[in-house]
């Protein structure tokens, strides 16, 4: 079962970015996706996730835990707000 299929998103230098969308709509998943979260036996099957001139499905472990401290951020709406 796919849950994200054919996602892009292009930034400019310096603009940040927000998804929004209805409960259920797979928000979560494609965030936690870029990430590179998703637990098993989810994963990514195939593309790639470029931030910065670096393809991040790519990293080893330990850069992508420096990037996610870096440059990369997950700020979940809580439920009640």
């Amino acid at each position: 079962v796919k849950a994200c299929d054919d996602v892009t998103f292009t930034l400019k230098q310096g603009e940040r970015f927000a998804l929004v969308g209805e409960s259920g709509s797979g928000k979560t998943t494609l965030a936690m996706a870029l990430m590179r979260l998703i637990r098993p036996p989810g994963h990514i099957a195939k593309g790639s996730v470029t931030l910065n001139g670096r393809d991040i499905t790519k990293l080893s472990e330990n850069d992508m835990r420096k990037t996610r401290l870096s440059e990369l951020a997950l700020v979940p709406q809580g439920a009640m707000n």
